[in-house]
């Protein structure tokens, strides 16, 4: 019955939360640091710009905005690695009860706990909540994007338009792959959410972020797909 049925839910969710914390704990405590890549690079960037805050601009290879948060957090307390590894260990466990918010409403209780806990023993998931890479923080943005998506189809409410397309905008500002998304949203809304206007008020602020991205390297003499190429040399420099 339904009484059955929320209480399986309750299980799987208190289930997926002592186990994908006591994982990533783990992690955090006995793992050990990804010599190369990105994390690393952004880590070190972070260093540099807390021993000289300066504005880096928004756009770029690995977009700023990361930086500056972590940095603003490491002149608090000056342990970055530590610091990295708990704000991603608070916002990965974060994601997963946004998922699951985002899920439930839409397929219920025990679907939204599911899907929960198979993002909590995900080895990816606690991997990257336990260490310094900006992947934990984007992927709560896009969790929380669709959580708000599902409250403007259900409640037609335009604060919920704009809050999905401010988390958008925000991740946008911390991965490129963030503007592949705002088409996905914007079809999404075009298909399930009436008034038309919301589709417009959920796209206009990462529009608007995207529009930065692209014309700030142009300010600055450069150019957007720049970065491709930055990218390109880096990984063949991990390769050799």
């Amino acid at each position: 019955g339904m009484d059955q049925e929320k209480r399986l839910a309750r299980q799987v969710l208190v289930g997926g939360l002592v186990g994908g914390l006591a994982l990533r704990m783990i992690t955090i405590i006995w793992g050990d640091l990804d010599p190369g890549g990105d994390g690393l690079q952004r880590l070190w960037n972070t260093l540099e710009w807390m021993s000289q805050p300066r504005w880096l601009g928004l756009s770029g290879v690995w977009p700023p905005l990361y930086i500056y948060l972590l940095g603003g957090l490491a002149s608090i307390w000056e342990e970055p690695v530590w610091l990295a590894r708990g704000f991603n260990l608070i916002v990965g466990l974060g994601s997963l009860f946004v998922l699951r918010a985002a899920i439930r409403r839409r397929h219920g209780d025990l679907v939204a706990s599911v899907a929960m806990l198979l993002l909590a023993f995900n080895w990816t998931h606690i991997w990257l909540t336990s260490s310094y890479w900006v992947e934990p923080p984007y992927l709560l943005l896009v969790f929380a994007a669709l959580y708000f998506a599902e409250e403007t189809r259900a409640r037609g409410r335009a604060r919920d338009a704009w809050a999905t397309g401010l988390c958008l905008a925000l991740a946008v500002l911390l991965r490129h792959e963030g503007v592949l998304l705002i088409a996905l949203f914007a079809g999404w809304f075009a298909w399930h959410v009436r008034p038309w206007r919301q589709g417009l008020q959920m796209m206009l602020l990462p529009v608007l972020a995207t529009s930065w991205l692209l014309l700030e390297p142009w300010w600055m003499g450069g150019f957007y797909f720049d970065f491709v190429e930055s990218c390109r040399l880096l990984k063949s420099s991990e390769n050799l």
